[in-house]
């Protein structure tokens, strides 16, 4: 498990965020300058995700010189801003990336998990496996985003990997280092995830449920659902149903 610090003064988003890595690392928050400053001195992360706006004196771009003058740790900006001006000054501190507000969950781990691991391949060989590495993060994004414009359908995992020039093996391989799930369970759970919104908001039936999402059958869907809950999905529905 990964250990990442979150700088955000807005303890919704920091909490989203947190929740959203929960199977990816434990995450500490901070929300100003002075307690990540401390934390940084008595604490080591793998990434560190900083706002670029904490409404201080001192901001997000001040905490990356900090770290760029005294530790080797990789670091992603949360930013809101188009500003030019100050998305010149941020990228002046070298940051491993940017999250554009609003984010998704997906969005949020994908490229998490891809600067960790870039990070970490550079240090194990910064001549050769950058280049590598980045062609990869590509491919696993474009992967990611296919998913996602089409969790509503029945998507095989030959259907996947296809869509990179990798080997199947390779593919689930290097998928399941990135994600920490196979692809398999990253397509199941946004698939339950899809029908928890479905079962609250509508009053679609299960069978209409299963089928919307592209579950292979009823029981598919239902074992899934179970499995990822603790509860069937007409449990869930009746404890969460709006009323």
């Amino acid at each position: 498990m990964k250990k990442i610090l979150i700088i955000e003064d807005e303890l919704f988003i920091a909490t989203f965020i947190s929740n959203t890595l929960i199977d990816i690392g434990f995450c500490t928050i901070a929300n100003s300058y002075e307690e990540s400053i401390h934390i940084l001195k008595n604490d080591t992360f793998d990434l560190i995700l900083i706002d670029i706006n904490l409404n201080q004196i001192k901001n997000g771009i001040d905490i990356a010189r900090y770290i760029n003058s005294n530790l080797e740790t990789p670091f992603l900006f949360l930013t809101s801003y188009s500003n030019q001006i100050t998305l010149l000054e941020a990228s002046s501190t070298r940051p491993q990336g940017y999250l554009v507000k609003p984010f998704k969950p997906e969005d949020i781990i994908a490229t998490v998990t891809i600067v960790i691991n870039n990070f970490y391949y550079r240090k194990l060989n910064p001549n050769n496996e950058t280049n590598i590495n980045v062609q990869t993060s590509f491919k696993i994004k474009k992967i990611i985003n296919y998913i996602n414009e089409n969790i509503d359908k029945k998507i095989e995992i030959d259907e996947l990997y296809k869509l990179t020039t990798w080997k199947k093996h390779h593919f689930i391989r290097v998928f399941t280092s990135y994600l920490n799930k196979t692809p398999y369970q990253y397509l199941l759970k946004l698939k339950v995830e899809k029908s928890e919104t479905l079962l609250i908001e509508t009053d679609m039936s299960l069978n209409q449920i299963s089928f919307e999402l592209g579950f292979k059958s009823y029981s598919n869907f239902w074992n899934a659902f179970q499995k990822i809950n603790g509860l069937s999905p007409n449990e869930f529905r009746k404890s969460n149903k709006k009323k």
